[in-house]
């Protein structure tokens, strides 16, 4: 009998699991719009060098930096919609639309 209250409280209590799954998917696109902005300092930096007289940006310091900080935002970016996806397939229920998207 105790055994069956505790399994019942244990599969009732997956639905907590919803909240890294909300807070990932959150940080997941802060950080996609954080390494977008990045991105296009990028493509303003490079036109002030070509383009604008006098201009101190320095090519390799300002955008080598930055568009690789990007890009190790876009992997955490990813890693999070993983980790999202995979426990909320793992705990709460399987996402019908990748079986349609599949066919």
């Amino acid at each position: 009998m105790l055994e069956k209250i505790f399994e019942a409280f244990l599969v009732r209590s997956r639905i907590i699991t919803i909240l890294p799954v909300i807070f990932g998917l959150i940080g997941a696109f802060v950080l996609f719009f954080i390494s977008s902005y990045d991105v296009i300092k990028v493509l303003f930096y490079i036109y002030q060098y070509f383009f604008v007289a006098g201009s101190e940006v320095n090519l390799h310091d300002d955008v080598v930096g930055l568009i690789i900080g990007a890009v190790d935002l876009y992997l955490m970016a990813l890693v999070l919609f993983i980790f999202s996806f995979g426990v909320y397939e793992l705990f709460i229920s399987d996402l019908e639309e990748f079986k349609h998207i599949k066919q």
